[in-house]
């Protein structure tokens, strides 16, 4: 018998804990890394440093080599290309492992770490740029293993947020943590299995969310036969869906059809639609959901004379910076405004907008119109409290202000 430690690591070196709450409005305390000690070695999918704690999780029962046979059955699973900072990384190995050992799981403020993150506006304005940054990690990797003699190679699908659970511990802390659950039981040696599996995946990187996990049940495994007799199962492919940690439905074969249908019917059933939803209003829905963009650029060579006119009479030195915008802003392409030209014209944005006259701020308005239209920009000011905010609200006093009298361009 052995002793069982899990090694938990911050890879923020303790700037979630001290910046998270400003930057996501919830309190973050660490950026989880984890591996489980026992037999006298740490074993890890990627190592970082000291562990910031040590979780002991009792003694197991599993001999050494059975465990090794056992590393060795999940190291197809566990690859370098289908590592992914959110849907599978090292914690999703040691709830693996831990599962597989002692019949537990790790702690739930870790392993629900990626949906308190992606909870937040700002985790979920993220998720695009941190896939993109796995997928070319991934590319190389699997290109790497293409090089190479290898059996049974994964896949280089990394977006596709599928776990891997292959023993009942490790499946039952997924499902218990998460409303709705789709677990896939398949094998190498299965045809209908490998045609299903792209479209399993699909829906997973489609549907998957903080309350939505798919899993993926390797029969290939030995463990996994044990998973396997708890849930009744005896051919592959088969899908069982779980609503609340309750198996609901179930689906044997491979019909794509009929899979999307199940697991859209299991996704109604954990988030039903708002009963206004179903009110018929043909009016309303005939309006159009796109934004009103106004693309017409005005005469910027007028404008900026009329904003340097304003700027010299109330002695500001900030009009470089709003004629550096009017330029950038002319090309109107995706990367014409970078963060330096940004940040140099929110900052002379308030200068102006503290001391101007409200009617003196329809140039600068306009000029906020023409920047917008770039999208970076754009996702920029979405992202971040900017003086955009500080010139409708000027301005829309102003305008209370003069009431009838409102000249007709600043309604």
């Amino acid at each position: 018998m052995s002793q069982v430690q899990l090694y938990v690591y911050d890879l923020s070196g303790g700037l979630a804990k001290a910046l998270s709450m400003q930057m996501t409005g919830k309190q973050i305390d660490g950026i989880w890394h984890t591996s489980v000690v026992v037999f006298g070695k740490e074993i890890f999918y990627g190592q970082h440093g000291q562990p910031l704690q040590i979780a002991d999780f009792g003694e197991t029962a599993i001999d050494e080599d059975t465990f090794n046979e056992y590393l060795d059955d999940i190291r197809e699973h566990y690859t370098a290309d289908k590592y992914h900072l959110l849907d599978f990384n090292c914690n999703s190995f040691t709830n693996d492992v831990i599962g597989f050992l002692t019949g537990q799981h790790i702690p739930s403020w870790i392993r629900d770490l990626p949906a308190d993150f992606l909870s937040t506006p700002f985790g979920a304005s993220m998720r695009p740029m941190i896939d993109n940054m796995f997928r070319p990690v991934a590319q190389r990797a699997a290109s790497s293993a293409a090089n190479q003699p290898t059996v049974n190679p994964g896949s280089s699908t990394v977006a596709a947020p599928v776990h891997i659970a292959t023993n009942p511990p490790s499946l039952d802390s997924l499902i218990k943590s998460h409303k709705a659950s789709v677990v896939f039981f398949t094998s190498s040696s299965c045809s209908p299995c490998r045609m299903i599996e792209p479209a399993f995946e699909d829906l997973a990187r489609e549907k998957a969310g903080p309350d939505v996990v798919f899993v993926k049940v390797s029969m290939d495994i030995p463990a996994a036969s044990e998973v396997a007799g708890r849930w009744g199962v005896r051919v592959t492919p088969t899908f069982i869906m779980c609503l609340g940690g309750e198996r609901i439905d179930e689906l044997k074969g491979a019909d794509r059809g009929e899979l999307k249908t199940r697991v859209d019917l299991l996704l109604y059933q954990a988030f039903p639609p708002h009963p206004h939803m179903s009110l018929k209003l043909p009016a309303l829905k005939a309006l159009s959901t796109q934004a009103i963009v106004y693309e017409q650029v005005p005469d910027l060579t007028k404008l900026l004379s009329k904003i340097h006119a304003t700027t010299i009479s109330l002695g500001l030195a900030e009009y470089p910076s709003i004629a550096a915008m009017a330029t950038a802003a002319r090309v109107q392409g995706v990367d014409s405004i970078n963060d330096q030209i940004a940040e140099q014209f929110f900052k002379a944005s308030d200068a102006f907008i503290a001391v101007a006259q409200p009617q003196d701020l329809f140039p600068l308005l306009d000029l906020w119109r023409v920047a917008l239209l770039n999208q970076t920009f754009a996702t920029k000011c979405a992202l971040n409290d900017c003086a955009m905010a500080n010139v409708i609200a000027k301005i829309s006093e102003h305008v209370e202000k003069l009431g009838g009298a409102t000249p007709k361009l600043l309604h």
